[in-house]
C-alpha cells in the first residue's frame, strides 16, 4: 500500500522488506524512563483516567468491519474467500439470515476498524464493497 501504512485489523499488511547481509540488524532503542505527571495546582479538578482514555481513542466508540461481497450459494462464497486469502487478504465469512430470503453468506475483511480504517480499506479492496457498523 501506498505509504507503507495499513489499517488495523484490516487482513491487508504491507509487506516488510528483509533485511540484507550486508546490513546490520536493526536495533530498538531502549525505552526512555516515564516521567511522573506534574500534580494539579490547588483548585484544579483531577481529569478522569477514563476521559482521557476516551479523548484518545476518538469521540465515536462505533467499530466497523467492511463487506466484499454477499453469496446465497456457500460454495461460491468459500471460492471468493479462497481466491482473497491467495491474495493475502484475511478475509472471513459470515452466514447471516435473512427474513423472507433465506440464507446469505458475506465475505468480510477487517474488525473493530475506525470509520476512516473502514474507509481507507473499502478504496483498497474495489468496487461493491461497504462498510458497516459492527
Amino acid at each position: 500500500p501506498a505509504g507503507g501504512k495499513a489499517a488495523l485489523g484490516s487482513g491487508i499488511n504491507p509487506k516488510k522488506p528483509e533485511p540484507h547481509a550486508s546490513q546490520p540488524a536493526p536495533t530498538a532503542p531502549a525505552p526512555a524512563p516515564a516521567a511522573a505527571p506534574a500534580p494539579a495546582p490547588e483548585g484544579a479538578p483531577a481529569a478522569a483516567p477514563e476521559a482521557a482514555k476516551a479523548s484518545e481513542k476518538g469521540a465515536s466508540s462505533t467499530r466497523y468491519t467492511v463487506q466484499i461481497a454477499s453469496y446465497r450459494d456457500k460454495k461460491e462464497a468459500d471460492a471468493a474467500q479462497a481466491k482473497l486469502a491467495a491474495k493475502g487478504v484475511a478475509a472471513y465469512l459470515v452466514e447471516s439470515k435473512v427474513p423472507d430470503k433465506g440464507v446469505w453468506y458475506r465475505i468480510r475483511v477487517g474488525k473493530h476498524l475506525s470509520k476512516a480504517e473502514a474507509d481507507e480499506l473499502v478504496g483498497k479492496t474495489g468496487k461493491g464493497a461497504i462498510v458497516l457498523a459492527e
